[in-house]
């Protein structure tokens, strides 16, 4: 679950970036999503973005009233790889 919560937010940064320019994502659009892929766990939603904090700029805690997340340099190169295993 926590592997398809990364990629789905790597995904919608992706398809920000495309008409914003912003890899940056939405926590909460995250969450129905993943929801909707019926891969949500609500236990460990946050904990999973905690534990891949590398991936996304400045991200200390998930924080519900303000769930925009920016893509580090490393998430990045994981939104390349993820776009690469899709091939």
């Amino acid at each position: 679950m926590a592997e398809c919560q990364i990629r789905v937010a790597l995904l919608q940064s992706l398809k920000n970036a495309l008409s914003s320019g912003e890899f940056e994502f939405d926590g909460e659009a995250v969450r129905a999503e993943v929801e909707m892929r019926k891969c949500y766990d609500p236990t460990n939603f946050t904990a999973h973005f905690k534990n891949n904090k590398s991936l996304f700029e400045g991200f200390d805690k998930y924080d519900k009233k303000s769930p925009k997340v920016k893509l580090s340099s490393e998430g990045r190169v994981a939104l390349a790889a993820a776009i690469k295993q899709l091939q």
